[in-house]
């Protein structure tokens, strides 16, 4: 899931800076490099081509707003909003190519400072299977039953479903997750000496 609003965030950055290369006339720096990868041959719409740029954008926002989510980091989600401002304001209320040009790189900022953050956050936040024990036997107290699991390693499972009597187990009060709680092994988080989510 995190590789796909990786990849959606870049899509967008792409889909709006070459939609933006088939509007030679608005934006001539772009439409030079438009002209040169053969764009300038397709004859578009360019109200079109204004909203394609646009709806790239958000397409991209929205995927740095999910990242968010992820790293809680505000300057790539900051940069894409304000980037998008400059677009909107240059499409609709006074138009200045500087201001699109603006926004594309500033859109392309956001992209960059997303990917630096999920790289920091997955090095630093996500335990790797190497340092931490993935595998816990868990024992159903209501029957008994034992059952070796693998547990998620980035985060906490609040419930689980005994397979033999089908209880639905949750954590004993102070602990995080049904494998500190019921298992032989605690959650990776723990391992590692984190505070479990």
């Amino acid at each position: 899931m995190k590789t796909s609003y990786s990849i959606i965030d870049k899509l967008g950055v792409v889909g709006a800076v070459t939609a933006a290369m088939m509007m030679p006339c608005c934006l001539p720096l772009l439409g030079i490099a438009g002209a040169t990868l053969g764009l300038g041959a397709l004859d578009f719409d360019e109200e079109l081509v204004q909203i394609a740029v646009q709806g790239m954008m958000v397409l991209s926002i929205g995927s740095a707003a999910w990242s968010y989510r992820e790293h809680h980091q505000k300057l790539p989600l900051v940069f894409g909003v304000f980037s998008l401002l400059l677009v909107l304001t240059a499409f609709h209320l006074v138009f200045e190519p500087i201001l699109v040009y603006s926004g594309l790189v500033g859109i392309s900022i956001m992209a960059v400072l997303n990917t630096l953050e999920r790289r920091r956050y997955a090095a630093c936040c996500t335990p790797s299977q190497g340092s931490v024990q993935i595998h816990s036997t868990i024992t159903c107290p209501h029957c008994g039953f034992i059952r070796k699991e693998i547990m998620p390693t980035d985060a906490c499972q609040f419930f689980y479903e005994c397979t033999n009597c089908h209880a639905i187990l949750r954590p004993k009060e102070g602990d995080c997750c049904v494998y500190c709680s019921y298992g032989t092994i605690p959650c990776p988080p723990v391992q590692l000496g984190n505070v479990c989510c």
